[in-house]
């Protein structure tokens, strides 16, 4: 199934502009996508490629040339190819991710959604995100910008909402802060989608949980919850997964220690949890070089900051749970930098997070554009 490979020699010189025309086949012998990019391009890149087109996720493809299982690290330089090239797709896993996407997104899905979805395909897609979430680090690095949205608890209505006026996760980056399920009436339907994504999208679609953090552009921390007086950042880079989570320590207060006005410093109680104040947020930005951090907790009008610090908290649910008379909100951080929040009320969908920028009053002085650091 090669055509017209050409095998670059070792001692020879590679135009860095040389390029490969890939064309991916089932088994079948069916074109599944086509390709065209530079000779550094990895196996990996065209996996996610296969899959933006309507293929398998890209832990579940194998892609291979010459009857040789290719790895996800290699690049057509390393494989010394240029040219027109066909590799051979074998799908494993036997989920179709697209399907699930498309019933759970369908416009005129109604609260059956699960009645078109067998138990084993959702078992199927429980296994295969926790293959995709191993793979990851657990400081995850996201260079350009994206839309963060704080906890969702089951809504998943306001979740398509979400989706629909922020941007297709084809073409939009987005960052998940925890608190996904919990008390809604549509927790399976919300976790299906989010991790079908997941699988699809795994490097566009960030999902943060216990033992993950995420950093954009180097600048701004994402977590769960909060920070520890234990261990520094640099703990959670070297941490080995998987892991429990205690019941106390570094990783307990990712999940639940939150922020207090009233306070200095840390704050470790029985009856109120742990707590920090905002001299340990502004001390934890200073020392780890970030302009920004914000987490998921609830809160009355969608965001709110910390005070005087560069916290703030996002929940983009409206009228949590049916018990909160809040607002729900997401955040949108640019290419540019810029930080900009879309706040909705209960039933409605967020409007362009561009259409409502940082006002010198709901927002500290101190944040300016982020510089923008393609390194991330």
């Amino acid at each position: 199934r090669v055509h017209r490979v050409h095998r670059l020699r070792m001692a020879s010189a590679v135009n860095e502009s040389a390029e490969v025309n890939v064309s991916v086949l089932n088994l079948a012998g069916d074109v599944v996508a086509t390709w065209r990019g530079a000779v550094e391009t990895s196996i990996q890149t065209v996996k996610r490629e296969v899959a933006k087109r309507g293929g398998p996720p890209p832990a579940c493809q194998v892609l291979s040339l010459e009857e040789n299982h290719l790895k996800d690290e290699e690049t057509f330089r390393d494989l010394k190819c240029t040219g027109d090239l066909t590799l051979t797709l074998v799908t494993t896993g036997g989920l179709n991710v697209w399907k699930l996407i498309n019933t759970l997104m369908d416009p005129k899905g109604g609260p059956e959604y699960l009645q078109d979805i067998a138990e084993e395909d959702l078992l199927r897609l429980c296994e295969l995100s926790s293959r995709v979430f191993l793979s990851e680090a657990p400081v995850l690095h996201v260079p350009d910008g994206v839309v963060v949205f704080g906890s969702l608890s089951g809504e998943f209505h306001q979740l398509r909402h979400i989706f629909a006026t922020c941007g297709d996760v084809l073409t939009t980056r987005y960052v998940g802060l925890g608190n996904y399920c919990n008390r809604g009436e549509h927790g399976i339907e919300t976790l299906g989608l989010l991790f079908s994504y997941k699988c699809m999208f795994p490097e566009n679609f960030i999902l943060l949980r216990g033992k993950h953090v995420c950093v954009v552009q180097n600048r701004v921390l994402c977590v769960c919850s909060g920070l520890s007086c234990e261990h520094g950042f640099d703990f959670l880079q070297r941490l080995e997964r998987p892991t429990d989570i205690p019941d106390e320590g570094f990783l307990c207060d990712l999940l639940w220690a939150e922020p207090d006005l009233h306070i200095a410093g840390f704050s470790d109680s029985i009856r109120d949890g742990n707590k920090f104040g905002p001299d340990v947020v502004q001390n934890f930005l200073r020392a780890n070089n970030f302009e920004m951090m914000c987490r998921t907790a609830v809160v009355d009008e969608g965001f709110e900051w910390f005070g005087d610090t560069k916290l703030v908290t996002i929940i983009s649910v409206a009228n949590y749970a049916g018990e909160f008379n809040n607002k729900g909100a997401v955040m949108l951080i640019d290419d540019n930098g810029n930080a900009t929040f879309s706040v909705f009320e209960s039933g409605a969908a967020p409007k362009a997070p561009r259409q409502r920028s940082l006002s010198p009053s709901s927002a500290p002085a101190a944040l300016a554009p982020l510089a923008k650091d393609a390194a991330g």
